[in-house]
C-alpha cells in the first residue's frame, strides 16, 4: 500500500514541469560536474595551478559551455528563444557569481588544510560542498532569467526574441554593437590581467590575523546596490561608448605600471578604474552615472597600502586604549595607563597591542556604514551624518571590547581572559550593527 502511493507521489512530481527541469538541470550539471572535477584536477594535479581555488575556477568555467549548450537545447527547450548571444551573455553572467560563491567556498574550506599540494580527497571534497551549493544559485537564476522569457504570441513576441531586449533594456543593441563585444572582451581578460591582484586581496580576506576578513561581502554587497537601481538600469539608454574603451586601456597601463613597480595600490585602483571602462564600453555613460557609487564602494575590499594603515591605527590603538581605561575606571577599576597598557592592580592587565587597536572594527564598520548609508535612501546630509557618527562608535566599541576583557580576566582568570579576547569580537560587532540600526531610525530611516 504504501508502495503505491510513493509511486503515485512520485509520478505526480515527476508531471510537474519544474521537477522535471530541475531533474534534467541535475543531469546536465552531473556531466558539467564530472568536466569541471577532469579540468581542475589536470590543472591543480598536472599543470601545477596556484592556488587551489583558481583551478578550481577553470574547471568551473570550461564545465559552463557545456552546460549552456545542453540546458538551452534540452532541460528549457520549451521557451520563447531568444538570441543566442543574448542567452549566453545572461548564462556567462549567472555563473560568473556562481564561479565567486566557488571560489569563496573552496578557499575558505582549504584553509582548514595546510598542506601544499592537498590531498586529493580534501580538495574534491571542497569543490563538491561548493558545487552541491551553487548548483541551486545557477538552477533559479537560470531557470528565471536566463532562460525564463514567458510565453507571448503574436508579432510583439517575435520581435522581442529576435531583438533579444532584456526586460525593457535594449539588449539587442548593446550586443550587435562591436564595441560592446569589445568592453564584454575586456571583461573576460581582466580575470587574466588581474589574477595576481585577486590572490593577494583574497590572502589578506581569509587571513586569520587579517583585519579585512569583511572583503569577501563586499562585491555581494555592491551587486546589491546595483539591484536596488534596477528600474532606473530598465528605463536607461544603453549606448556603448568608444570613450569607454579609452578608460580600459587607462586602466590597463596602470595595471602595468603597478605590476613593474609591485604596488598592489596602483593595481588595486587600475581595477575600479577598469570596471568604470568596461561599464561604459557595455552600456554607456548613463549607466556609470547609475552605478558609480556601487562600484567606487568596491574599494572598501581592498587591502590599504601599509602608510594609510599605520596612519590610521596607531591613532586608533591610542583612543581605543583610552576610552577602555575611562570605561573601568567609571565602573570603579584602580587602573594606571601607560601608553597602550593598561595596569588592573591585582587583576588583568591589558597591552593593547596592533591586531586589538580597533583598525578592523574601523574598516568594517565604515564599510557597512557606507553601504547603509546607501540602502536606507534617506536626504544626503543625513547619509554623511550616518557615516561620521559610525567612524567614533567604531572605536567606542573597541574600546568597551578591551574593557570587557580586562574585566573578565580579572574575575575568572587570565585564561578566560584570553578566550573571550578570541571571540568577543564577533559580540562587540552585533552590537555595533544595533547602534547602527538604530541610528538610522532616528535619521529618518522608515523600513
Amino acid at each position: 500500500m504504501n508502495g503505491i502511493v510513493l509511486n503515485k507521489w512520485v509520478s505526480g512530481q515527476l508531471q510537474r514541469k519544474g521537477v522535471r527541469q530541475f531533474i534534467k538541470f541535475c543531469i546536465v550539471g552531473a556531466s558539467s560536474t564530472l568536466i569541471d572535477f577532469a579540468v581542475a584536477n589536470a590543472a591543480y594535479y598536472l599543470w601545477n595551478v596556484r592556488p587551489a581555488a583558481l583551478a578550481s575556477v577553470m574547471g568551473f568555467c570550461v564545465a559552463v559551455v557545456n552546460g549552456y549548450f545542453w540546458n538551452s537545447r534540452w532541460t528549457f527547450r520549451d521557451r520563447v528563444r531568444g538570441a543566442v548571444h543574448e542567452e549566453f551573455f545572461r548564462f556567462v553572467a549567472v555563473n560568473i557569481v556562481g564561479a565567486t560563491l566557488n571560489y569563496t567556498i573552496v578557499s575558505a574550506v582549504l584553509l582548514l588544510d595546510n598542506h601544499d599540494p592537498h590531498p586529493k580527497w580534501v580538495f574534491n571534497g571542497a569543490k563538491l560542498l561548493a558545487t552541491g551549493i551553487v548548483v541551486f544559485w545557477n538552477f533559479f537564476a537560470n531557470k528565471h532569467w536566463t532562460f525564463g522569457q514567458p510565453e507571448r504570441s503574436g508579432e510583439n513576441a517575435m520581435n522581442e526574441a529576435r531583438m533579444g531586449k532584456l526586460r525593457g533594456i535594449p539588449a539587442g543593441r548593446l550586443l550587435q554593437n562591436p564595441i560592446a563585444w569589445v568592453g564584454l572582451g575586456a571583461f573576460v581578460a581582466l580575470g587574466v590581467a588581474y589574477y595576481s591582484v585577486f590572490d593577494y586581496w583574497q590572502y589578506h580576506w581569509f587571513r586569520s590575523d587579517g583585519y579585512y576578513s569583511h572583503g569577501i561581502l563586499v562585491p555581494f554587497l555592491a551587486l546589491y546596490m546595483v539591484w536596488m537601481r534596477r528600474e532606473e538600469l530598465r528605463q536607461a539608454e544603453v549606448r556603448p561608448s568608444s570613450w569607454g574603451l579609452a578608460v580600459v586601456f587607462i586602466a590597463l597601463a596602470l595595471r602595468v605600471l603597478g605590476h613593474l613597480t609591485q604596488s598592489s595600490t596602483i593595481s588595486s585602483l587600475s581595477f575600479l578604474i577598469l570596471v568604470y571602462g568596461v561599464v561604459a564600453s557595455l552600456l554607456g555613460w548613463r549607466v556609470v552615472r547609475l552605478v558609480w557609487f556601487p562600484v567606487l564602494f568596491l574599494a572598501f575590499m581592498m587591502p590599504l597600502p601599509s602608510t594609510i594603515f599605520d596612519e590610521i591605527s596607531q591613532p586608533a590603538q591610542e583612543w581605543s586604549t583610552i576610552i577602555a581605561n575611562v570605561i573601568l575606571k567609571t565602573i570603579g577599576y584602580e587602573t594606571q595607563r601607560v601608553g597602550n597598557v593598561i595596569y588592573i592592580p591585582g587583576g588583568f592587565d591589558l597591552d593593547v597591542g596592533v591586531p586589538c587597536s580597533g583598525f578592523k572594527m574601523l574598516v568594517s564598520m565604515a564599510t557597512f556604514a557606507f553601504f547603509f548609508a546607501y540602502y536606507i535612501r534617506v536626504e544626503l546630509w543625513r547619509q554623511v551624518l550616518l557615516v561620521i557618527l559610525a567612524l567614533p562608535l567604531a572605536l567606542v566599541i573597541n574600546g568597551l571590547r578591551i574593557a570587557l576583557i580586562g574585566i573578565v580576566g580579572t574575575k575568572f582568570g587570565e585564561e578566560a581572559g584570553y578566550a573571550f579576547h578570541d571571540w568577543s569580537g564577533y559580540l562587540v560587532l552585533v552590537v555595533a550593527f544595533a547602534v547602527l540600526f538604530q541610528l538610522g531610525r532616528w535619521l529618518g530611516w522608515q523600513r
